[in-house]
């Protein structure tokens, strides 16, 4: 009887060249709303301070990668400050609030898992994002880590 192989997990992590990330997250959000539609010298230079900051994580199948989060730890007088429709904070400082900037899954398996991992990553934090949906404006949507 022949024995196949299991199929590949889903995995999250960050890659360990920092280039080859950039690219992959970069191609990846490239090809999905609202990602598509952004200048692509502002969805770069997001992706290069996450990935130059460690703030991101690539979920994986196997080679496939199937789901990105990349964001930014922010003070919360720099939260106060964006969601009071200030200028985006470089997240260079660092911070207690994880404010997702980027969230991006090829289909909602991936996107649970790598939900979890943020949670789990980010144990106790408090987090927020805003979600962009074509015609609509940006809602805020408020998080905790598991």
């Amino acid at each position: 009887m022949m024995m196949c192989d299991p199929a590949p997990k889903l995995a999250a992590s960050r890659h360990a060249d920092p280039l080859a990330a950039l690219g992959a997250a970069a191609a990846f959000l490239a090809a999905r709303p609202p990602f598509d539609a952004f200048p692509a010298g502002t969805l770069i230079r997001t992706l290069r301070g996450q990935v130059r900051r460690g703030h991101y994580l690539l979920l994986t199948e196997g080679s496939r990668l199937r789901a990105y989060a990349g964001w930014a730890l922010l003070s919360p007088a720099e939260e106060a400050a964006l969601l009071a429709g200030g200028r985006p904070p470089s997240g260079d400082a660092g911070g207690e609030i994880v404010w997702l900037q980027m969230l991006a899954a090829a289909d909602r398996p991936a996107f649970r898992a790598l939900v979890a991992a943020l949670k789990a990553a980010h144990r106790g934090r408090r987090g927020f994002g805003l979600r962009h949906r074509p015609g609509a404006p940006p809602r805020i949507l408020r998080g905790r880590g598991a």
